[in-house]
C-alpha cells in the first residue's frame, strides 16, 4: 500500500510472481495506492494468483497511464469498472484469460429509479443475462440494492423479472438477472419502428395485473412496487411482460396496509396521496397502473405537454364513453378499421377500467383481484 509513495515512478512490472493478497485488505486495493505516482506510464501484472475485483477507483489511473497489462492474474471485470480507463492516454488495455462480466451495455439508459445502469452480459457456459449495477455514488443505492434483493429473491411468478444471482461487497453491487430481448413496453410504445396490435397490449396489460395481483393479495405480506410504468415493464422472448425494478418497494408487515414514505416515484404515475403526503399502500399500484392503461392504449405518456393545463385523467375522462375513438393510439384504429363498432366498445371498456383505476380517493378503486377479472373478460368478449 505504500507504493504511491514512489512519486516519480514510471513503470512497474510485477509479472510471474506469486503475489496474493494481505486478507486483511480487499483484493487488489494495492492498486489503488498507484493513484498517486502521477508519472505512471506502465502497470503490468501478469501471471499472479490474484482472485478479485479491479477497484472502482482504477479509472483514476488514466490521468498517465498508456499500458495496462493483467491477462492471466485472476481477476475479475465489471464493463463500467473500467470504463474510466478508456480515455484519451490509454493505449494498450490487456486483461486476456480474466472473468469479464457485462461485457456489453444492454441498454443505453439508467435503472429505471435512476440508481445504476443495466448491462447485457454473456457467459462462458453461453448464457446471456441482464446485469444491473448500482451506482454506489448515488445517495440511496445501497438501500434500493438491499430492498431488490430483500423481494426479488423471495418472490415467484411468471411475470416477474427472476433473479440469477446477486453480487455484493464494499466495490460492487449488482444484480444479475433473466434477459428480456424485447426491451421494455416504453421503447414499442414510443418508437415508430415498432407496433403491438390490440391483443397484445391486453395481453401484457394482464401479465402486469397478474403480477400486481401475486404482489397484493398472493404473497403472506403485501407488496406494493411503488415505480410501476412502461419502462419497468420489460418484454421476453414470447412478449410475455415481467414487471421489474423494486428498488424503492415497500414490504409490508402482513396486518400493515397503508404505510409513509419519504421516497417518491416517478412524476405522472404516482397517485394523488402518495405524490402529496407520501402514504403508500396498494391502491397507490392501481393508480400507476390506471395511468399505465391509458398510455397503453393511446400512446399519450401522462406528462405529455400537449395536455397543458389538462391532465391524462381530465383528457379521458372527457373523452368517455363516446369520442373514446378520438384519443385511442391512431395506429390502432389503422389497424380495424373494418371492425369500428366491436372495437370501439373494446376501447370504451379498456378506458372505463382505468378511469376506474385512477379515482381521486384510494378506497374508490378497484382491487388488482378485480382489475385482472375485468381484463380478462375483455379479452374474451372483444379478442
Amino acid at each position: 500500500m505504500n507504493l504511491g509513495n514512489l512519486q516519480n515512478l514510471q513503470i512497474i512490472s510485477l509479472d510471474y510472481n506469486q503475489l496474493t493478497n494481505d486478507p486483511s485488505m480487499l483484493e487488489l486495493d494495492f492498486l489503488n495506492s498507484l493513484i498517486n505516482c502521477r508519472q505512471l506510464k506502465m502497470v503490468r501484472i501478469i501471471k499472479n494468483p490474484f482472485d478479485g475485483m479491479l477497484p472502482r477507483a482504477l479509472g483514476n489511473l488514466s490521468a498517465s497511464v498508456e499500458i495496462f497489462t493483467a491477462h492471466s492474474s485472476g481477476i475479475k471485470v465489471v464493463k463500467f469498472q473500467i470504463e474510466g480507463l478508456l480515455r484519451t492516454y490509454l493505449q494498450i488495455f490487456f486483461i486476456g484469460n480474466s472473468k469479464l462480466c457485462g461485457a456489453s451495455q444492454y441498454k443505453a439508459m439508467p435503472c429505471k429509479g435512476g440508481t445504476g445502469s443495466v448491462y447485457r452480459g454473456i457467459f462462458s457456459d453461453g448464457m446471456i443475462a441482464a446485469i444491473k449495477v448500482f451506482n454506489l455514488d448515488l445517495e440511496g443505492a445501497n438501500k434500493s440494492f438491499d430492498t431488490e434483493c430483500h423481494i426479488l429473491c423471495n418472490i415467484r411468478h411468471r411475470n416477474l423479472v427472476k433473479v440469477i444471482t446477486s453480487c455484493s461487497n464494499l466495490d460492487l453491487k449488482a444484480l444479475v438477472l433473466e434477459y428480456m430481448p424485447n426491451g421494455n413496453l416504453n421503447k414499442w410504445l414510443s418508437s415508430s419502428n415498432n407496433f403491438l396490435n390490440i391483443v397484445q397490449r391486453l395481453e401484457i396489460m394482464i401479465d402486469v395485473a397478474s403480477a400486481l395481483e401475486y404482489l397484493h393479495h398472493g404473497y403472506p405480506s403485501p407488496i406494493v412496487h411503488c415505480d410501476l410504468k412502461p419502462s419497468n415493464i420489460l418484454l421476453d422472448e414470447e412478449m410475455v411482460a415481467n414487471v421489474a425494478d423494486f428498488g424503492i418497494a415497500k414490504l409490508f408487515n402482513e396486518d400493515q396496509r397503508i404505510s409513509l414514505t419519504k421516497t417518491l416515484g416517478t412524476i405522472g404515475y404516482m397517485a394523488p396521496e402518495y405524490g402529496s403526503t407520501g402514504l403508500i399502500s396498494t391502491m397507490a399500484d392501481v393508480y400507476s397502473f390506471g395511468i399505465m392503461l391509458m398510455e397503453t392504449f393511446t400512446k399519450m405518456k401522462p406528462t405529455d405537454d400537449t395536455f397543458g393545463d389538462f391532465t391524462m385523467m381530465r383528457w379521458v375522462f372527457e373523452s368517455f364513453p363516446n369520442a373514446i375513438t378520438q384519443i385511442v393510439d391512431v395506429d390502432l384504429m389503422n389497424v380495424v378499421e373494418n371492425s369500428v363498432k366491436a372495437e370501439e366498445s373494446c376501447f370504451r371498456s379498456i378506458m372505463g377500467l382505468a378511469l376506474e383505476c385512477i379515482a381521486d380517493l384510494p378506497e374508490e378503486r378497484l382491487t388488482m383481484k378485480d382489475v385482472l377479472k375485468r381484463l380478462k373478460k375483455i379479452k374474451t368478449e372483444f379478442c
